[in-house]
Order: C-alpha cells, then structure tokens, then sequence
C-alpha cells in the first residue's frame, strides 16, 4: 500500500514466520526420524516433524493447532537435562528464540509453531 510519502509499506503475513520455521531449521541433507508423540487426550492439531542434520543436532518441529500443552516425543530421551534452542511463532511473536532444560516434555504454547534444537 502506498503511504503519503509516495513509499511502499510492507505487510507481512504470520504465515512467512510459519514457513520460516520449516526452512530455518530442516533442510537438504537431513534425516527425517520417526517419532512417536504422546497423544494421551487425543489431542488433534498437533503435528511433528524430526530431523537429524550431518551435524548430529536433532531438530524438532512441532505445530500446535490449539491449547497450551507439553508433548512428549520418544527418541529425545538421550537430550535429557541437554539445554535446547527454542523458536517460536504465536498471533504475538514471530521467531521468539529461548532455551529450556530438556526435562523430557516440549512445551507448547497455544496455537503456535515451535522449533526445538538439540544438540
């Protein structure tokens, strides 16, 4: 949209962070692993992919279509006590990076796309 000033304004839409997310993290090269996640309510809208990179990080990309919750996902249990980077996109954060303590469970905040690095 042009403004006043004859300049273009840039709209960007929260789907560009989500797909940032995919091709931030996973990329030609990588090994998809199979994953198991706990599903103990039935959750639906909760989707996961894992990945190893030749450098021996695992990557995990977890998009969560509805409440808060923690997934436990088998295959991480080596990481336990491990420090992870955490990437997240929400209707209010766009690539929020943090870190937890890997305590066994991936925290997901509500209706979000979350990338978990390991290693």
């Amino acid at each position: 949209a042009a403004t006043e000033g004859g300049e273009d304004e840039v709209y960007v839409l929260k789907r560009y962070y989500t797909f940032g997310q995919l091709t931030r993290f996973i990329s030609a090269g990588d090994t998809r692993l199979f994953t198991k996640s706990s599903d103990p309510a039935g959750w639906a809208g909760v989707d996961a992919v894992a990945v190893r990179k030749p450098s021996g990080e695992v990557v995990v990309v977890v998009v969560n279509d509805g409440a808060a919750k923690s997934l436990t996902v088998s295959g991480l249990e080596a990481f336990a006590g491990a420090q992870v980077a955490v990437t997240t996109t929400t209707a209010s954060k766009n690539w929020a990076e943090s870190t937890l303590t890997f305590g066994g469970e991936l925290p997901l905040e509500k209706d979000s796309v979350t990338t978990f690095v390991f290693g």
